[in-house]
């Protein structure tokens, strides 16, 4: 074979394989350029990416398909273009949750875009990686509309996950108007007895006076709602300092325990009570006092809440600082820098809280600041652990 064939030939090879390695790049650009357009909010060009080859089950780098993202961005124009081209409303999320467009859009209580998934076969049933569906995670955000919508397409209250059940879910993260809202739909055990649903009643309208005549007529001070809520928890985390006086003064337990094993003094440093922390403390409250399901002390709940007067309090009470929730092993010190909350964090810090403790899955403080937009909270820690050293 000649010189000028051989050329021919290598010139040829290089062709081809440029048009191999051009045709993946081209299908990448057409992917991005997709999702570019629902960044955009523009259904002119989510319909010409489309035309083009863009795929309805590229991913982009936080592994979300192009109908998850239109979802969660509250596009429904370009949502309904992207299941008319045969999107499936059941994709999951890679890694993440695996989450479906139905159980992120929980978040943003989108209840316009979750009837149209819903409508086009979204199961209300399916499950993320840890058991949780939609519902869970709506009892997570505590959207009222959003759970609603699901309960009337069959979900379920009582599915358990690895953080339990939409119930325990809603108690855990302190979505008390949630419960409420459970209950009146027939969740729990109905309450029997009149003067008990006398009391609750008083108690949720936040009328001490009528606290009292029930006290004084016999109710039960440690009564609870038809989902295992203390009535001295609730008047704590509404704010009641008079009915929490009058519960304890009428012999309500000061550590009893709602359905996620949190007590009033938990409750009441959720919400920044400060001065019926101070009363629950002084009628003999545990600063450590938690369920063993989820391990939510008090100062747990203050690092949620952000209450750095009331978890300075739970620490000069004997609070243990290190001591990390039960389900992902978050101390109270990831927790007030995954919630953001620079003074609490500041607190925590001031008390000499260990930075090196690890979640469950190996997650530390470094890798929750990393994804924290709080660059005074990155900075904080960065220079505490350098003092450390």
């Amino acid at each position: 074979m000649g010189t000028q064939s051989t050329a021919v030939l290598v010139l040829m090879a290089f062709g081809l394989l440029a048009c191999a390695e051009e045709a993946p790049n081209q299908q990448a650009r057409l992917d991005e350029r997709l999702f570019e357009s629902i960044r955009q909010g523009s259904l002119e060009l989510a319909d010409s990416c489309l035309r083009a080859g863009a795929r309805l089950g590229a991913r982009n780098t936080e592994g979300a398909t192009p109908l998850i993202m239109a979802a969660i961005s509250g596009r429904t124009d370009i949502a309904t273009l992207l299941l008319d081209k045969g999107a499936d409303v059941q994709a999951r999320r890679d890694g993440y949750y695996g989450s479906t467009a139905l159980m992120e859009i929980a978040a943003s209580n989108d209840t316009a875009m979750a009837r149209l998934l819903i409508g086009r076969g979204a199961d209300v049933h399916l499950r993320d990686t840890f058991g949780d569906p939609a519902l869970n995670w709506a009892a997570y955000y505590g959207h009222i509309p959003f759970a609603r919508l699901l309960l009337e397409r069959g979900a379920r209250w009582d599915v358990a996950s690895r953080h339990g059940t939409a119930l325990d879910i809603a108690a855990k993260q302190w979505n008390l108007s949630l419960l409420e809202f459970f209950i009146g739909q027939g969740a729990g055990q109905p309450v029997r007895q009149e003067s008990a649903r006398r009391l609750l009643a008083a108690v949720r309208a936040g009328n001490a006076e009528a606290v009292r005549d029930q006290l004084e007529n016999g109710a039960y001070p440690g009564q609870k709602d038809e989902l295992r809520t203390p009535a001295l928890l609730r008047a704590a985390a509404s704010g009641q300092e008079e009915v929490v006086h009058l519960l304890l003064q009428y012999g309500a337990e000061p550590d009893a325990m709602n359905r996620a094993g949190q007590t009033a003094l938990a409750a009441a440093a959720r919400f920044g009570h400060l001065s019926i922390l101070r009363l629950l403390l002084a009628a003999g409250a545990d600063p450590d006092a938690a369920g063993e399901t989820y391990r939510l002390t008090p100062l747990a709940s203050a690092a949620m809440g952000g209450h750095a007067d009331c978890g300075r309090l739970l620490l000069e009470a004997g609070a243990g600082i290190d001591v990390p929730e039960a389900i992902d092993g978050f101390t109270p010190l990831m927790l007030a820098a995954t919630y953001n909350h620079p003074e609490m964090v500041k607190l925590l810090i001031e008390y000499n809280a260990n930075p090196y403790i690890k979640s469950k899955d190996g997650t530390g403080i470094y890798e929750l600041i990393s994804f924290s937009a709080n660059p005074e909270i990155s900075k904080m820690i960065e220079a505490y652990v350098l003092n450390r050293q």
